[in-house]
């Protein structure tokens, strides 16, 4: 297989559907020679932040001198951005020859993979060969039931839950809590972020009956006490018992980034990552399209935020670092159910929306604008990300701010 022939053809596996379950996916790792237990994992499930702490985590890694792969999803612009070693996408003719074979094991065994299966294999199969030392492995949907968690991780990361993917998970924070928490291992270690008291109750549950020892993220002194300095990223310190990290920083803005930080840091630390290490690594973390700033005039950030959990931690850094700014929103959706919490949340800060879709899994714009209108904002359509994205900049000037915001297909092609 070539590029554009891969490419097609794990684009046909999504008609296979997408069914949760470890069974197919443990089938065809087995005859892989399971590949996933080749090297040490981290396995990281939770609403939001999950990508985010990812990526800091495997700089702090890769800083250290550790060979280190990450699963991510989903992509941007390229699929191979899903899976990395030591920040380098994989290269396509690797991916196009593991493909050939985990291809043929699924047809030899009547397997029937699905599109996520394929390529959570495809990842720990590269990762394998490329003989990394630790991959950081991002759950694709919930946790219990998705195809990474075939992984045994060395440390669970459960970032903050939130209502997400109710369809499959549930529609109680508790549900939700007990499928993220189902990559919690025997005996792993478990680092957690803040979570609402249901979610924690839950997730201390599963870790006694798992014997799994849980361990909370950094703590960072307050919101008010956090930078944003000249160069555009956060400055904060963090703390871990007595443990004191002073002057931190990293590239992504707001205040969950930084909760998203000590997450990382919590973790890095019980891999034994040193403190000069985890300072390196958190300032030179690779993670496109999260509250990046991407340009300075007019000033424009760009955030994959999709969910209302996200939308609010957009909202907040916005409020709290760009008071009084006039917000000139791009913004598309996937999936219905997000439309009106998620546009309740943006409409108070959002001086005109311009409104487009993707090609993929996209909301009418015209319903998207229609809820806009409900709460007072006046909205543009484009026939494109792009073209509204431009018109945003031309309208903003250089007083306004442009946030770029939505569904990660929506940002991808937009970008």
């Amino acid at each position: 297989m070539n590029k554009e022939e891969f490419l097609k053809f794990l684009e046909s596996l999504h008609s296979r559907g997408s069914s949760l379950g470890l069974e197919r996916v443990e089938k065809a790792a087995l005859f892989l020679g399971n590949p996933q237990f080749a090297y040490k994992t981290v396995h990281v499930a939770g609403t939001n932040g999950k990508g985010s702490t990812a990526a800091m985590l495997e700089s702090m890694l890769i800083v250290s001198g550790k060979k280190t792969g990450l699963l991510t999803s989903p992509h941007l612009k390229e699929f191979n951005e899903r899976i990395r070693v030591d920040w380098k996408p994989a290269p396509y003719e690797e991916l196009a020859r593991i493909a050939e074979r985990i291809k043929q094991v699924d047809e030899q065994h009547s397997i029937n993979l699905t599109y996520f299966e394929f390529v959570s294999l495809l990842a720990f199969q590269y990762f394998k060969e490329q003989g990394v030392e630790y991959a950081v492995v991002e759950v694709g949907l919930g946790g219990r039931l998705d195809a990474t968690n075939i992984v045994k991780p060395e440390i669970a990361i459960i970032t903050p839950i939130d209502f997400d993917h109710m369809h499959a998970l549930g529609n109680r924070i508790e549900k939700i809590a007990f499928e993220k928490a189902g990559i919690i291992k025997t005996g792993c270690k478990v680092v957690i972020s803040p979570q609402k008291e249901e979610a924690l109750k839950v997730i201390t549950q599963v870790a006694k009956i798992k014997g799994a020892e849980l361990f909370p993220s950094a703590d960072y002194v307050s919101q008010d006490f956090i930078n944003f300095d000249s160069s555009n990223r956060m400055e904060f310190e963090a703390f871990i018992g007595e443990e004191k990290f002073e002057n931190l920083k990293i590239p992504l803005i707001g205040w969950h980034q930084v909760e998203n930080a000590c997450t990382a840091l919590a973790a890095a630390r019980l891999l034994g990552v040193l403190e000069k290490d985890i300072r390196k690594g958190l300032l030179n973390v690779k993670w496109s399209a999260r509250t990046e700033i991407v340009e300075r005039k007019p000033l424009t950030i760009v955030d994959s935020a999709h969910n209302p959990h996200g939308i609010n931690a957009l909202v907040k850094m916005l409020s709290q670092l760009f008071p009084g700014k006039k917000v000139f929103l791009v913004f598309g959706l996937s999936y219905d159910w997000k439309i009106e919490p998620t546009i309740k949340l943006l409409a108070p800060l959002a001086e005109k929306a311009f409104v487009s879709k993707a090609k993929f899994k996209s909301v009418d714009s015209k319903k998207i604008s229609e809820e806009f209108k409900k709460h007072g904002v006046g909205t543009e359509l484009f026939s494109t990300p792009e073209k509204a994205f431009e018109e945003a900049k031309k309208q903003a000037g250089e007083r306004g701010i442009v946030v770029a915001t939505g569904s990660i297909y929506f940002i991808g092609e937009m970008l």
